[in-house]
């Protein structure tokens, strides 16, 4: 409306020495809504092209859709991050005493093997 001459409040016609009516001003209007106007369309068509990924992905996961799905974690042992008692480290070096194995100590003390491995090396046993 304003690059038309036209105040976009009342419609009226500007009057003639209106600044807005200058020709840069036109011209910055017109270039303004011009790239409104682009800025629109390329939102128009990335909600297209998502809509159509999202219509594609639906497909494949119909088609096979154990291959979609979240992989089911493994249940952690109940004390994997917490810290270490010293009843614990204890308990941890009679079982490494009797011959016990990485995979019966970290069991009996629910930690993971790992962890029971990096314990007994901080207590001065290479496991």
């Amino acid at each position: 409306m304003l690059a038309r001459g036209q105040d976009p409040m009342t419609t009226e016609m500007l009057s003639r020495g209106n600044p807005v009516l200058h020709p840069d001003v036109v011209e910055a209007l017109e270039m303004a809504a011009e790239a409104l106007q682009v800025q629109r369309k390329e939102k128009r068509t990335k909600s297209k092209q998502r809509a159509k990924r999202k219509r594609e992905q639906a497909e494949r996961i119909a088609v096979a859709p154990w291959l979609y799905q979240k992989p089911i974690k493994a249940e952690r042992p109940a004390r994997v991050g917490k810290p270490w008692t010293e009843d614990e480290d204890q308990q941890l070096l009679d079982l490494y005493a009797a011959g016990q194995t990485l995979h019966d100590m970290a069991q009996r003390l629910e930690r993971t093997e790992f962890s029971i491995a990096v314990r007994l090396f901080k207590l001065g046993i290479e496991p």
